[in-house]
């Protein structure tokens, strides 16, 4: 078994899995939290109790990062939008401490993601992200983590090969930082032009460990290696995710993936409200993405948004 987790060649689920029994399961942080979907005929007892073996899943795997400071009950929403289409669901919230102290937070999230998902008792084939505002950060520590280690692991390498789609909705970058941070703790017209004043004064103090990781990780985001299809959701009027780098961001992915790459653009939407203000454009939206841009085949859809 240890030469196979070395082995970089791909090799069937049924060499890595059928006979492997499941490790302790990885405890997550409370951050960090996996969901499993609550349709009748898929959620018997091997989706929500370890088992002795592993197994191959029913249902596709969404990874959600949140946006900064994300509350439970707003992330539910989300979470129902994707129950409804038959994804399980593995979400992070990125923490302003995370981000502050990006290899102590956000590089140990992707870890902790990664094992979970390594050790978990159901292997997941299709993978798709969903990543929101300064998510796209924490969405980039885990695709570096990937690529540094799927030539090291089996289970991580079919991980990384199992993703099959990105979709990013007001996505906050590196260099919007500042201003992207401060205006997802507060919108006081007295505290946050302060409190972006400190982040802008912290991040050039210690670039060497903040702003320079997240530029690497986004480069690493920016670069799409895989060429997998992605869909780019923003709005003009969000003050916080900048209109020039998200169309440059679709542009360096339609470059690898020019057949499966869309931009979609409001006029009038707030910083990830673009789901609230518009349900049934970005419900068709979606739905048309990963029906016709992915090799998702285990996903269904509500009656209301079926193709």
């Amino acid at each position: 078994f240890q030469a196979i987790l070395k082995s970089p060649v791909a090799l069937p689920l049924s060499r890595i899995d059928s006979k492997t029994e499941t490790k302790k399961p990885v405890q997550l942080p409370t951050n960090i939290v996996m969901r499993y979907c609550p349709d009748g005929e898929n959620s018997d007892a091997q989706n929500v109790t370890a088992t002795k073996t592993r197994q191959l899943s029913k249902r596709p795997l969404l990874l959600m990062f949140a946006w900064l400071e994300a509350k439970e009950i707003h992330m539910e929403k989300y979470r129902e939008f994707w129950f409804n289409r038959g994804f399980d669901i593995l979400s992070v919230r990125t923490l302003p401490m995370h981000l502050l102290l990006p290899k102590l937070g956000g590089r140990n999230n992707a870890l902790k993601m990664i094992e979970f998902l390594a050790n978990h008792h159901l292997v997941y084939d299709e993978i798709l992200i969903h990543g929101f505002s300064v998510g796209g950060y924490q969405m980039g520590e885990v695709f570096l983590y990937l690529q540094e280690n799927k030539d090291k692991n089996e289970r991580i390498r079919h991980i990384y090969d199992s993703l099959k789609g990105i979709i990013v909705d007001s996505l906050v970058f590196a260099q919007d930082c500042p201003p992207g941070a401060s205006k997802a703790i507060t919108t006081s017209p007295i505290w946050q032009p302060m409190l972006e004043k400190t982040i802008d004064t912290f991040l050039k103090t210690t670039k060497s460990f903040t702003y320079n990781r997240y530029l690497k990780v986004q480069d690493i985001m920016f670069s799409n290696e895989t060429k997998l299809p992605g869909c780019v959701l923003h709005s003009k009027s969000d003050a916080v995710s900048s209109i020039t780098h998200n169309i440059e961001l679709f542009n360096g992915w339609k470059s690898r993936n020019p057949e499966n790459t869309e931009l979609n653009c409001w006029h009038d939407a707030a910083h990830v409200l673009i789901y609230k203000k518009y349900p049934e454009q970005y419900a068709k939206i979606i739905d048309n993405f990963v029906a016709n841009k992915t090799t998702i085949t285990k996903s269904k859809y509500p009656k209301s948004s079926k193709q």
